[in-house]
């Protein structure tokens, strides 16, 4: 008897196919499934435009800047008083250096003396005094890696007297007496060879600024009312000449940031709205405003929103234009993709795997995105839940491998 391989072989695959197709079809639904984690995400409306800058500001002149040397009194940003001194005209180069080692004395003095006069009764925690030397350190390594050195000279002094204060605490031998008392003579010693400078005093009350840009009489709250598009198109800064100059104040506690929107976007806003504006700056880069103004073009549709705003710094007081990003609202809650959608007995929800089955959890979707949800916590779904995204013939209960 003859056989033949050929035929046996053929059959076999067949056979194969067959158990295999059974296979695809009774099986692979259940366990070719794709999940997806359940992550927060929060997704914002956002319009992005060119913001100006308006402040009612007051120049400061001093005829005895022209030949004297400029020593400032006060940083950029900081709030000054009616007749507060803001700066210092001196006579020399060498008047202006033994002022500023003058200020660094003082700032170690400042800190000795803190140390010095402590009351070791209340340190009665070791634990939590290292516990404060390791948050500023944190504070100090974040401000350095962050680009954000403001308030480095402030954290270092922080730093250094927390690592005194260990010491003291400890009972270690200091000599900060000692250091402390030849602290006070080298300043004795220099400020008798400082001259007397003339004092440059602020007319106004409000924040100064040490330099002025040339805007200073041509954005003001006086146009806010009329402002359109091309009045902002056509501003230009004055020409900076009069070198009397040493600075302005910043009149007001409330300034503004305007903007031009076509018509449809500014539809979107209301005058009292309060909002949130981005401002690309290494600090203060979320500005609560509120809008102040809408002022449309019944011809053209173009419009120019007002914001105003109550917040200042060194770096608010030195810009004049900047982009800027309005958050018009915000929605937080956990992220869904499309794919892992389904319509259930008319509710909207998702199924995520659930140990060996799946589970269908209904959603409440709080934004649309282009390929995604955002739905509200707090609901069934929950953060971390496992999210299917690809299945066969999913129906809540459903076993799967």
């Amino acid at each position: 008897m003859k056989f033949n391989y050929t035929k046996i072989l053929a059959t076999s695959a067949g056979i194969l196919l067959i158990v295999y197709l059974l296979y695809q079809t009774l099986f692979a639904s259940i366990s070719s499934i794709r999940t997806e984690t359940a992550t927060s995400y929060t997704a914002e409306e956002i319009i992005k435009a060119e913001g100006y800058i308006i402040r009612d500001e007051t120049i400061i002149t001093c005829d005895d800047a022209v030949g004297g040397v400029l020593s400032y009194e006060i940083a950029d940003g900081s709030r000054v008083a009616k007749g507060g001194k803001v700066a210092g005209i001196y006579n020399s180069e060498n008047d202006v250096e033994i002022k500023a080692q003058i200020a660094a004395l003082d700032k170690q003095i400042k800190n000795l003396s803190g140390i010095c006069n402590m009351d070791m009764s209340n340190v009665t925690n070791l634990d939590q005094v290292d516990g404060q030397i390791d948050d500023s350190l944190i504070d100090l390594l974040d401000s350095v890696a962050d680009g954000d050195y403001s308030k480095l000279s402030v954290i270092s002094d922080e730093y250094l007297t927390l690592l005194n204060k260990r010491l003291v605490a400890i009972g270690a031998e200091t000599d900060f007496y000692d250091r402390l008392s030849r602290l006070n003579t080298q300043k004795s010693a220099l400020e008798s060879r400082l001259g007397v400078a003339k004092s440059v005093i602020s007319e106004k009350a409000g924040y100064f600024v040490s330099s002025i840009d040339g805007y200073e009489n041509v954005l003001t709250s006086d146009s806010i009312e009329t402002l359109s598009k091309a009045d902002l198109e056509a501003i230009k800064p004055n020409e900076q000449t009069d070198k009397t100059v040493i600075g302005k104040t910043v009149d007001s506690v409330d300034w503004y940031i305007a903007t031009s929107l076509s018509f449809e976007n500014s539809l979107k806003f209301t005058e009292g709205q309060s909002l949130i504006i981005r401002i690309p700056l290494q600090t203060s880069t979320e500005l609560p405003v509120k809008v102040h103004k809408i002022n449309r073009d019944a011809a053209t549709g173009e419009t120019v929103v007002v914001f105003r705003c109550r917040y200042m710094s060194g770096e608010l007081s030195l810009i004049r234009t900047q982009p800027i990003s309005i958050v018009l609202s915000s929605f937080d809650g956990l992220y869904v993709p499309n794919d892992a959608l389904e319509i259930v007995d008319g509710k909207k929800g998702v199924y995520i795997k659930n140990g060996n089955t799946v589970k269908f959890m209904p959603i409440e979707v709080v934004y649309n995105g282009n390929d995604f949800v955002v739905c509200k916590k707090g609901g069934e779904l929950r953060l971390y839940d496992e999210l299917v995204v690809k299945g066969n013939d999913l129906y809540d209960g459903k076993v799967i491998s």
